[in-house]
């Protein structure tokens, strides 16, 4: 195989097609200007994937540049890794604190 098509199958950012590519789904660098609803952001602390860092650069950039004053958070669940917490009683746990008792989420994101 040429390097060109390794580097466009496992996206070597070192080839400009790959790192253009790369670029069109990365977050922080697609965030601009705008409205932007209100959000969680939630990230596992000992994520392997995705570390706790990119997360709060991400909701600061957009609390940077949001043109409305919806409420950006970020929350990090410190026991949890990259498919959050494991086993059945911790999922659960999330699950309840986010849908809450009737099945919507019961935080207040809007001011």
């Amino acid at each position: 195989m040429q390097r060109s098509t390794i580097a466009r199958a496992v996206n070597d950012p070192g080839e400009k097609l790959a790192f253009d590519y790369m670029m069109k789904y990365s977050p922080c660098d697609n965030v601009k200007s705008q409205r932007y609803p209100a959000m969680l952001v939630e990230v596992s602390y000992n994520d392997s994937q995705v570390p706790y860092w990119e997360v709060a650069k991400f909701a600061a950039k957009i609390r940077a540049v949001k043109t409305n004053d919806s409420r950006v958070l970020a929350r990090a669940n410190m026991g949890a890794g990259h498919g959050m917490s494991s086993g059945r009683d911790d999922y659960l746990k999330e699950a309840l604190e986010y849908h809450g008792e009737r099945g919507t989420p019961h935080m207040a994101l809007t001011p």
